[in-house]
Parts: C-alpha cells; sequence; structure tokens
C-alpha cells in the first residue's frame, strides 16, 4: 500500500458528483476536488480506470504517489467554525 494524491477538474455536475461519490469510497477528501488514498499500484490501477470512464473530453483526473514521509511533511490548512481551525 502507497498514498496517493488524487485531483481532478471536472466540468460536468453529474460527472463530477458521480467522481467525488467514488473517490470517497476510496480515500479521504482534503478539499472539494482533491483526495487522499492509501492503495495498492493495482488499486490505484482500477480506480483510475473506473474514472477514466466516466469522464469526457476536457476532464481530468491526476493520481500522484506520495510517499509517506513526503506525506508527513504536508502542511494542510482548512477554515472552520471559530476554534475549529485544523492544522496538520
Amino acid at each position: 500500500m502507497g498514498h496517493s494524491l488524487i485531483a481532478y477538474d471536472i466540468s460536468s455536475d453529474g460527472i463530477r458528483r458521480t467522481v467525488s461519490r467514488l473517490l470517497e469510497n476510496w480515500g479521504t477528501r482534503l478539499q472539494q476536488s482533491v483526495f487522499v488514498a492509501d492503495i495498492s499500484p493495482g488499486q490505484r490501477k482500477e480506480l483510475e480506470q473506473l474514472a477514466r470512464d466516466k469522464l469526457e473530453k476536457g476532464d481530468s483526473l491526476l493520481v500522484l504517489p506520495v510517499c509517506a514521509a513526503c506525506l508527513a511533511r504536508a502542511g494542510i490548512a482548512a477554515y472552520a467554525p471559530p476554534q475549529a481551525h485544523i492544522f496538520l
């Protein structure tokens, strides 16, 4: 298993919703169109194919393997209501 950063740019609301739901089953959402997943190379290929089957011309999906050390050094900041800011 290894971490992958997954991001998409999809113009159709319906397809974007479908791909988003698909990715929610594989990983954790970091931003609206960015996920991180702990998946094997075989699972990554399967996920890429499942998503690719749904994409239309002009859409894109990026699946970028990320080492655990790099992920641990990543800074993530998200806005939440007062007293609930998240910094990892």
